[in-house]
């Protein structure tokens, strides 16, 4: 896995700001090497492959896809928006979610980025985060409380198609990032508390379909390297 910081003393990568923003390089100077570390190592365990029984599996024998993920990881005065065992548990879940599709996630990098970069409200937010999505594989981008545009309810998580990004709030819970997960590999809303794509609370048993599993694996290999 490979670790990266948002070098101190430039402007902030995502939204086109550069002002204020410029604290970001001093707090991450602040943030402690052990923290990243623990952070490197608590993913890459989360990202190992889940291997699912041959019972459950959609994927035809032998069949595997690891997706890349790069996660943009907001920063404020207090330091990171989120911990790095949240992060392991996002993403360990969703190693699990998806594993019955052949699929596993490897954590590609992690950048620090001052938390109010990370905007999906505005045109030129928008425009920040769809340099993001240029790359290979899935990009997640952690900031605070999200609003929904032009609406004043908050978010747990949302997929942005034409910036292929995606947004997690600080309020994203367990299931939240591989939901989104399933929107980048093009899967619908569905209306049952048992399935992941439901726009709900989900039942703490929730799980994809086999047929959206199948879905699945055929849209991931063209996100991976």
């Amino acid at each position: 896995m490979r670790v990266e910081a948002a070098p101190a003393g430039r402007g902030a990568p995502v939204g086109g700001r550069t002002d204020k923003q410029q604290t970001g390089g001093m707090m991450l100077a602040r943030f402690s090497i052990v923290r990243l570390l623990l952070l490197a190592f608590t993913l890459g365990m989360a990202a190992c492959t889940a291997r699912p029984s041959s019972a459950t599996s959609v994927a035809p024998p032998g069949s595997h896809v690891e997706v890349p993920l790069h996660l943009y990881v907001g920063m404020n005065r207090r330091g990171p928006v989120v911990t790095p065992e949240v992060l392991g548990d996002w993403v360990g879940q969703a190693a699990m979610d998806f594993a019955a599709a052949g699929l596993s996630f490897e954590v590609a990098s992690v950048q620090y980025v001052p938390a109010g970069s990370i905007d999906a409200r505005t045109r030129r937010g928008r425009r920040g985060l769809a340099e993001l999505g240029a790359r290979d594989g899935v990009h997640i981008a952690i900031a605070g409380p999200l609003r929904r545009p032009r609406k004043r309810a908050t978010t747990r998580g949302s997929w942005l198609p034409r910036q292929r990004v995606i947004v997690l709030s600080t309020e994203a819970s367990r299931t939240t990032l591989s939901h989104e997960i399933g929107h980048a590999f093009g899967l619908d809303h569905e209306r049952a508390a048992k399935n992941l794509m439901c726009s709900c609370d989900r039942d703490p048993q929730a799980r994809f379909s086999k047929m959206q599993l199948a879905q699945a694996a055929i849209a991931a290999s063209r996100w991976q390297r």
